[in-house]
């Protein structure tokens, strides 16, 4: 039987086979394998609670958390389409983005509730707004935030051997000054396989690569990240392609290959 590549797989592995072993630990907040795989699939459970159907788009403006690392399997869990937003973008870029990729549901971290609040009048399918770590204060957010979310839901497991490897599972797009956003795209495969391919290839003007090179810096020390990706401009798909990122330096945040 042919078992697709999925992250879903490896993190119910070691959810079985190191359960009690910490996986986690996010400020005073640590957790073990399996507690870690139940949040995950408890989130999964609380999406589908929320109407969240198949390939709708998931977005999270939050800082680097448990939250998030729970959102890289639970929403992939719920059959849905994870895209994460970087927190350094301004608000029309934000607002585009949300809009162009069709977000249904944005989860905020509270330190970004002003700048959601600056374009919320703007989004055209964000229907729902929930906060991952405080009690909701402001009307037109959820009733319930993260924690009660997951609390209250059953967890939902997909079966493994219906996923396909190929199918998107994370989207990041990116905004640029002339509002001419380019989103990318990751399949389950392509999110565990390792690539590259030389930037001669991609037909990338100077904005577009300076633009490329803001979202993918990051600041990691001392590996090497392999990143599959699919360029699409606005209706029209490239081919699939992957960028390979040497040594990153976690103060200036360069790539040196």
């Amino acid at each position: 039987m042919n078992i697709p590549l999925t992250p879903i797989r490896f993190l119910r592995h070691a959810g079985e086979q190191y359960a009690p072993k910490t996986a986690v630990v996010c400020g005073d907040d640590r957790f073990t394998y399996a507690e870690f795989a139940s949040r995950a699939t408890r989130l999964a459970g609380a999406l589908q609670n929320a109407g969240i159907r198949a390939g709708e788009r998931v977005a999270f403006l939050s800082t680097n958390c448990h939250r998030l690392l729970e959102a890289y399997y639970g929403v992939l869990e719920a059959d849905a389409v994870l895209l994460p937003l970087n927190i350094r973008l301004s608000s029309d870029e934000l607002a585009y983005i949300l809009n162009d990729a069709g977000a249904t549901i944005l989860f905020i971290e509270k330190g970004f509730l002003p700048i959601v609040e600056s374009f919320r009048s703007k989004l055209s399918t964000v229907e729902q707004f929930v906060l991952l770590d405080a009690e909701p204060q402001e009307s037109w957010l959820a009733l319930q935030n993260y924690e009660k979310m997951i609390a209250a839901a059953r967890p939902v497991k997909i079966d493994i051997t219906t996923v396909d490897e190929n199918a998107v599972a994370d989207a990041a797009q990116f905004g640029v000054i002339d509002n001419d956003g380019h989103g990318l795209s990751s399949g389950f495969a392509n999110a565990l396989r390792r690539g590259r391919i030389d930037a001669q290839y991609l037909d990338l003007g100077r904005e577009e690569r300076q633009l490329l090179q803001r979202q993918l810096q990051r600041p990691v020390v001392g590996m090497r990240l392999d990143i599959g990706i699919e360029l699409r401009r606005g209706e029209a798909s490239l081919d699939h392609v992957a960028f390979e990122l040497g040594h990153v330096d976690a103060v200036g945040g360069k790539a040196a290959h």
